[in-house]
């Protein structure tokens, strides 16, 4: 398989500025609990700065993984890999919704699967996922772990989190051994 990582910048300055102005008042709010995400995490119950500093992690993470300039890449990277039999991840309903749009409007057909889907919608779209050849299929957090898609060869992680251990169910998603298959996972971060 191939890691591939892709970096994007912020697509507006406004953006870029909200980042840097959240991004420096988390990380001084951060030092008092000694960069110790357990630390804060207990806090939060008594501690109003705990709260304040969870409340920034939250923003700032909402900020990176609603980055337009992401969501476009994306985009591209699927586009171009359209071939394929394409599983999508994301943090946000949102951000899945606004990847489906696009694609959509460049005439892609885009299963969506999330936790506000009824249980047979769900199933629906797994079913179509693994007897449609080429298609895409963007996921919510939902798929992350313990689902079979079936045979999938690229997957795409448009907003994910830090956990090293999601990454790795993920890329379980799109590494399962077939002949002639050399899947990718694309990170765009």
């Amino acid at each position: 398989y191939d890691l591939i990582n892709v970096g994007v910048e912020f697509d507006s300055i406004t953006d870029k500025i909200n980042y840097k102005n959240v991004d420096f008042e988390f990380k001084e709010l951060f030092k008092e609990f000694n960069y110790n995400l357990e630390l804060l995490m207990k806090s939060t119950y008594r501690n109003r700065d705990a709260v304040k500093c969870m409340q920034l992690m939250n923003q700032r993470k909402e900020l990176i993984n609603n980055n337009k300039s992401k969501i476009n890449k994306a985009v591209e990277i699927i586009l171009n890999e359209s071939e394929n039999k394409i599983l999508v991840f994301s943090e946000f309903i949102s951000t899945a919704n606004e990847v489906k749009r696009l694609l959509e409007e460049q005439g892609k057909e885009v299963l969506i699967y999330h936790s506000e889907m009824k249980i047979e919608g769900r199933q629906e779209m797994i079913d179509k996922f693994k007897t449609i050849d080429n298609s895409i299929m963007i996921s919510v957090k939902a798929l992350d772990e313990g689902i079979d898609v079936g045979d999938c060869s690229i997957g795409v992680i448009v907003a994910g989190n830090s956990v090293s251990r999601q990454t790795i169910q993920r890329l379980g998603r799109v590494i399962r051994a077939q002949p002639g298959k050399v899947a990718k996972l694309y990170q765009i971060f």
